[in-house]
């Protein structure tokens, strides 16, 4: 995946409207590869007709382009990226992410491994990436997996250190710092936090002791909620704390005795 990249600009025709790119190139050896058309401005959705080697002839194909900037490190570290979709069995996002001043893709995935969609609650058509780079990325991209319904929605978690788990403060402050959620504490049978959260819905937070605080973060490690406990056991709608939206959370609920967190999906 981080070796041989082709890319070809398009340019406008003679005596046309239409714009025309041409990219010949030797596939080394024979498999499964993927062709990636896209438009050349960020948000711009377009259609186009492709040709390859006159074998395969698609007409109208509807191509955009929609990325975000993103510097993972070539430092021998590995990091992981992946989508959180905004729907979960309706958006089915695949994963670029580019380097070499992003004309080279150097990581890509449809949908990612089970273990690890479920390690992080996401969507069993989520994708997911996490491997060492030979080069400094640049840009992250995503589109939808069918080229005929292009618009869809989907988080983008990326630069995850596949490191040690963290506590909450320490991940916290390394968010702040790059554009990750770094591993989160887990609980234990003090609390008991729930797992999956239903928008609409109430749920319910059981601690041995008294719950002082809630406080409720995205992936990009920002506050979205801070509310107050009062006694060992919390009730509440999904809305009333801000999850207002399917994706990852985490979910911090501080006692007279300590500290625990716990990742919650939202559908």
């Amino acid at each position: 995946m981080q070796g041989l990249n082709w890319n070809g600009f398009s340019e406008k025709a003679l005596n046309s409207k239409f714009q025309i790119s041409t990219v010949q190139f030797t596939i080394p050896k024979t498999g499964l590869y993927l062709i990636k058309l896209r438009s050349k401005t960020n948000g711009d959705m377009a259609t186009a007709n492709f040709n390859v080697n006159g074998a395969y002839y698609y007409e109208e194909v509807p191509i955009s382009l929609s990325w975000i900037d993103c510097k993972i490190p070539a430092d021998g570290n590995e990091y992981a990226s992946m989508t959180c979709c905004n729907n979960f069995g309706v958006d089915d996002p695949m994963l670029f992410i580019h380097g070499n001043s992003s004309f080279r893709i150097v990581g890509f995935d449809d949908d990612g491994p089970q273990l690890k969609l479920n390690q992080y609650n996401l969507s069993n058509w989520d994708s997911f990436i996490s491997q060492k780079y030979f080069v400094e990325t640049s840009k992250i991209s995503v589109c939808n997996y069918s080229s005929s319904n292009p618009v869809s929605k989907c988080n983008i978690i990326a630069r995850l250190f596949e490191g040690t788990n963290q506590t909450l403060p320490k991940a916290s402050k390394e968010m702040k710092e790059t554009t990750s959620i770094s591993s989160l504490l887990t609980t234990d049978e003090n609390i008991e936090i729930p797992n999956i959260i239903y928008r609409g819905e109430y749920f319910t937070i059981n601690a041995k002791d008294k719950i002082k605080t809630i406080q409720v973060f995205n992936l990009c490690g920002n506050k979205v909620c801070r509310t107050v406990g009062n006694g060992n056991i919390f009730t509440s709608s999904a809305s009333a704390l801000n999850l207002t939206k399917p994706g990852l959370y985490i979910i911090n609920v501080e006692t007279t005795k300590d500290v625990y967190s716990n990742k919650v999906v939202v559908k």
